[in-house]
């Protein structure tokens, strides 16, 4: 909810995926593996070309090594062809919800009072120093 509308003037839209669902119908299993459980790493796979990724997309739980990843809890997908949508590819696994302009103010407050902050989102001096900026000048990187 927050990078969509983030920045955003006019309606936000949040994806919302189930990945069980979207591996079931377009990888092998309903289950989301870790990046070193596929059969091809993301070096072979895409940038080689050496091995492939079995069906047309994937939902994998990333190492949560990062700060940013762990705080934001993220998830990611792995797609054969970046051209057709994950919503082409499944939309029963996927969901839009749309946020209304005139939405935007309560949705944001609902963030802050959620604590949902730059700094929670990004726990470093960089994220700190943009939530600094909003919280005190009002300032939206």
């Amino acid at each position: 909810m927050y990078f969509a509308m983030k920045g955003c003037t006019g309606d936000a839209a949040i994806w919302v995926m189930d990945p069980f669902k979207l591996n079931k119908e377009c990888w092998t299993e309903g289950t989301i593996p870790a990046p070193d459980e596929l059969e091809a790493n993301y070096y072979d796979a895409f940038v080689t070309g050496d091995k492939k990724i079995p069906g047309s997309a994937v939902a994998i739980s990333p190492t949560r090594e990062n700060p940013r990843i762990f705080n934001q809890k993220a998830a990611f997908t792995l797609q054969v062809d970046l051209k057709i949508s994950l919503e082409e590819m499944c939309p029963s696994a996927l969901r839009k919800i749309v946020i209304e302009s005139d939405q935007l103010d309560e949705a944001n407050e609902f963030l802050r009072l959620a604590g949902i902050s730059e700094f929670s989102l990004f726990p470093d001096l960089d994220g700190l120093a943009r939530d600094m900026l909003f919280e005190h000048f009002g300032v939206i990187d």
